[in-house]
């Protein structure tokens, strides 16, 4: 009998009290994306205008950068890739 054990680990830098200064250190934007704290994880937001109401206001909004995962419209803020639930 042979028996084959995995052991998967999974990381992520979370802000639960949201101050991205202190709790984001270890993850770094590049230049069209600022550091922010979404749903208690770290992440890279867009810093041009990234407003939405709908999925169709960040797929049309040229002055975004190129996102290969998809935009996703959460809480108002286009956001890039992610399993946003939205």
């Amino acid at each position: 009998m042979c028996l084959d054990f995995s052991v998967v680990s999974i990381y992520a830098e979370d802000c639960p009290t949201g101050n991205v200064q202190q709790e984001c250190t270890h993850l770094t934007c590049s230049g069209d994306y600022t550091l922010v704290c979404v749903n208690d994880v770290c992440t890279c937001n867009p810093t041009q205008n990234n407003n939405c109401t709908t999925l169709a206001d960040c797929t049309g909004n040229a002055n975004l950068p190129n996102c290969p995962p998809g935009w996703h419209c959460v809480d108002n803020a286009c956001r890039c890739g992610g399993n946003w639930g939205k």
